[in-house]
């Protein structure tokens, strides 16, 4: 652990530590989450820039053909 940033914690100070950070946790929080599915090319420019983040989905499975 020399080569990183962290530092060994004996089990006291961890669960302090973790139960400090825990305490400032909300119970619950809510958020907004749109979902865009389909052809993204055509919309791609006019979607949102300030906190848009666009995630690919790939399936790798077989599909069912007729």
């Amino acid at each position: 652990m020399e080569d990183t940033h962290w530092f060994e914690a004996d089990r006291a100070a961890f669960s302090a530590a973790w139960t400090g950070e825990l305490a400032e946790v909300p119970d619950f929080s809510e958020t907004t989450l749109h979902i865009v599915a389909g052809l993204l090319l055509p919309i791609w420019k006019p979607l949102p820039q300030d906190e848009t983040r666009v995630y690919r989905k790939r399936c790798f499975a077989p599909t069912l053909t007729g």
